[in-house]
């Protein structure tokens, strides 16, 4: 009896949560979906990878770096507008980070904005 209610349970496991019981992961090698949000600033934000002192651009949910290998003159107003352009397309605060290009763990700046407006302005 007691067996029999195991491999029900393990059966239902399986088929409800996709449950690999062989111990082996079937996800491991697949990568994670960008949440919707991050698809959109993607397209909204596309514009800041044809700035030509920005190296690269990364998304992560509702958080943008912008990696710069020299710090434009205008950076304050890059920044500011590109977290005004991804709140008002995702609905949603925005961080968006100034980084150098070499050094992603290290940043120049960052701006927040949040219901339509900029909630932290450009600074450390």
């Amino acid at each position: 009896m007691k067996r029999s209610f195991l491999v029900g349970i393990a059966l239902m496991c399986l088929v409800t949560f996709g449950c690999d019981i062989s111990g082996t992961s079937n996800t491991s090698t697949s990568k994670p979906r960008p949440s919707s949000n991050q698809v959109i600033l993607e397209r909204e934000l596309a514009y800041l990878k044809n700035i030509n002192e920005v190296a690269w651009v990364k998304f992560e949910n509702n958080k943008v770096t912008i990696g710069v290998n020299s710090v434009p003159s205008d950076i304050r107003s890059v920044a500011q507008a590109a977290a005004m352009i991804g709140n008002r397309a995702i609905n949603f605060g925005v961080h968006v980070w100034v980084a150098p290009a070499n050094n992603p763990n290290s940043y120049y700046g960052m701006t927040t904005a949040r219901h339509g407006k900029i909630e932290t302005p450009y600074g450390r």
